[in-house]
């Protein structure tokens, strides 16, 4: 078993994994504007708490693995620099810390380079051998894998500086010292500096936005906002181009795009993904596998806009055709008013097809009641839980219902929205 820990600047995710499988997992908040030592022993803490919670011991833990937002040295094990992230990073013996507190070995690594060897080894770079991943947001990030190793360079740099590329000489220095840098034009970091610095900003709203990021771009964009437009169109060219430059630079087989930047809810894209996004992705995932003949793609629908009606299915299958994301013909099930309606239409084509089976793909904690409603309308379904939003949502240790933080009222809404929707479902004859 390995102790794993992603240290993001806003959260901190660990986890106990073994053979590529996630056990159990918690989180912490960051904290990174406090010393790196103290948030180290904070999540030693963590895991000795989701060790005993899970009825594990240390003493059958192989070691710990590190994902940091640093550019590191894997072999010392040592970070090269800390950039105003967790201070004292740069001072700190990883791997003496790790045998003393917990007599384990350790392995740390830039996270974006983690998040590319996660997608080679189990998601959308699987079976590549040369792959680019671009993480889109706070800055703008890049990994590479050539010949099926991480491409590292003399300085265990290469790749990484990617969004500090001159693509606009013309333009003033910006903060890393180079003409026209890619982050200073398209990076939620100077975001607010770049809607500032317009003519049209006064007038806009963003000028009474209470923060200024990428979501509220996009957002306010949809809604006519020129200001917000014109930032958006510059964003959207300057990715474009970072995308372009990495491709003729390393000549992947396939890009992943990753990062914090994700469509508003008007959807510019034609598609909502946030949650969604998992049980996409692994139905996706299991065409590629050869795991099915037909995608099947449900969903409700919204307004998206004044006198239209957005379908969430058709908008999916549309995006996944362009991309040509699925091995398979993609279906829409039309606008489904819940997940009883769902299972009544498969259940009509499976009948018309002579089905045997159905994939049931669905967030984990919406399983069991869709599984149920979907055998009681005839289906035979194989789960294929996905979408886990806590540890504590499948185990014994109930973290969600400790303290009141954001993501823990989430937890508790959508166990409250199962447990009613399952008494509704079941007084209705559905369940």
């Amino acid at each position: 078993m390995i102790l794993a820990a992603d240290f993001g600047g806003t959260t901190i995710k660990l986890g106990l994994v073994r053979e590529g499988r996630i056990l159990a997992r918690s989180r912490l908040d960051a904290y990174a504007n406090r010393p790196m030592a103290e948030r180290l022993e904070a999540v030693a803490c963590e895991w000795e708490l989701l060790l005993k919670t899970n009825g594990y011991t240390l003493q059958i833990c192989a070691g710990i693995a590190l994902s940091l937002p640093f550019l590191t040295d894997p072999k010392s094990p040592r970070v090269l620099g800390d950039f105003g992230k967790f201070p004292g990073a740069t001072n700190i013996d990883f791997a003496a810390w790790s045998r003393v507190r917990l007599g384990l070995p350790v392995a740390l690594e830039n996270d974006l380079r983690v998040a590319l060897l996660g997608e080679w080894t189990a998601g959308a770079a699987r079976g590549k051998s040369e792959v680019v991943m671009l993480a889109l947001g706070t800055g703008i990030g890049c990994a590479v894998l050539s010949s099926g190793r991480l491409l590292r360079g003399a300085n265990n740099r290469a790749a990484t500086l990617l969004g500090h590329s001159t693509i606009a000489h013309e333009h003033p220095a910006g903060r890393c010292g180079n003409l026209g840098c890619a982050e200073d034009l398209a990076s939620t970091a100077t975001l607010a500096k770049l809607a500032r610095s317009r003519s049209d900003f006064a007038v806009s709203q963003l000028a009474g936005a209470e923060k200024i990021d990428h979501e509220t771009i996009f957002t306010l964009a949809a809604q006519g906002d020129a200001c917000s437009q014109a930032l958006l169109q510059q964003s959207l060219k300057v990715w474009a181009v970072m995308l372009q430059n990495a491709v003729i630079a390393f000549d992947p087989e396939v890009v992943v795009l990753g990062g914090g930047v994700e469509p508003s809810e008007s959807e510019p894209a034609g598609i909502h993904l946030k949650g969604a996004s998992d049980r996409l992705f692994a139905a996706l995932s299991l065409a590629k596998q050869g795991r099915g003949r037909l995608l099947l793609i449900g969903g409700g629908s919204y307004q998206g806009g004044e006198d239209v009606t957005v379908f969430e299915g058709e908008g999916a299958k549309r995006w996944v055709e362009e991309w040509q994301l699925s091995p398979v013909p993609v279906q829409s099930l039309g606008p489904c008013r819940d997940t009883h309606d769902e299972a009544l239409k498969v259940a009509a084509l499976a009948a018309q097809h002579s089905w045997k089976r159905v994939a049931l793909v669905t967030s984990a904690y919406h399983m069991t009641r869709s599984k149920a409603v979907f055998e009681k309308a005839g289906v035979v379904v194989v789960p294929v839980p996905c979408n886990y939003l806590s540890m504590g949502m499948r185990g014994r240790h109930v973290t969600w219902l400790v303290v009141p933080k954001a993501d823990n009222m989430l937890y508790f809404g959508a166990w409250m929205h199962e447990i009613i929707g399952w008494w509704a479902y079941r007084l209705r004859g559905w369940v």
